[in-house]
């Protein structure tokens, strides 16, 4: 059974990459009068209005990894592609919310929105933005005093042990010492809800972006937004 589930996930997956939403709607509607005689429906494209330049496509991902209980339809696979809102229930210390890329690529900015107009309570707070790259930094550049504390007993949370478990899964034909858990700080959530990191070069290329929850939360979240930016060709 899991197994079965497994590639089914990887199938909807290997599909995402290929398909991509067409925003704005090519049919944007905006309207109060439906075709059923006698009722009315207050419709609006998500999109409408919305001018196409500014659409972000994100880069091509291999896997989303979240502990964060799902509500709904509002997961997170929809978010990444900018075609809906990830929507998470009780978020607790110790969460994770993993963004796998594979093959590994090069990272120049991310930035992350949470909460919306209709629930602006539901943001993350106290959530760090973390990177794990393919290699470690060279040992004399600055970034190293990025690297998140081990605990010193050596222990994982439950959260991180998934998370790990996962990214072995997915990322298997990656060199052992690449599946370390040495991740890097380089943002961190604000009281809007809102983070961005400008991704220092030193790292090169990167496997994985972590939103990490430090303390228990007292609302739900909301990630509105999800942006992952590559360097510009030259």
């Amino acid at each position: 059974m899991f197994m079965s589930s497994l590639f089914q996930k990887k199938c909807i997956l290997k599909i995402q990459k290929i398909a991509r939403p067409i925003e704005p709607s090519l049919f944007q509607h905006e309207g109060l009068h439906s075709s059923l005689q006698g009722t009315v429906n207050k419709l609006k494209d998500k999109s409408y209005g919305i001018n196409q330049t500014s659409i972000h496509r994100n880069p091509s991902i291999e896997n989303i990894i979240s502990t964060i209980k799902q509500y709904s339809k509002y997961d997170i696979f929809s978010a990444y592609m900018g075609q809906d809102v990830f929507w998470g229930a009780n978020p607790k210390a110790g969460d994770l919310v993993d963004f796998l890329f594979h093959p590994p690529i090069p990272i120049s900015r991310v930035y992350f929105a949470s909460g919306d107009k209709g629930h602006p309570g539901d943001k993350f707070q106290n959530t760090t933005i973390e990177i794990l790259p393919v290699k470690p930094p060279p040992v004399t550049s600055a970034v190293n005093k990025l690297v998140v504390q081990k605990d010193p007993s050596g222990n994982q949370t439950s959260q991180q042990k998934l998370a790990f478990e996962q990214r072995v899964l997915y990322l298997a034909d990656l060199p052992k010492d690449s599946m370390l858990d040495t991740f890097y700080v380089v943002g961190k959530f604000d009281e809007q809800g809102r983070a961005k990191a400008e991704i220092p070069v030193d790292f090169k290329d990167i496997q994985v972006v972590r939103l990490r929850i430090l303390s228990d939360l007292p609302n739900w979240v909301i990630l509105s937004q999800i942006v992952i930016e590559m360097p510009q060709k030259r």
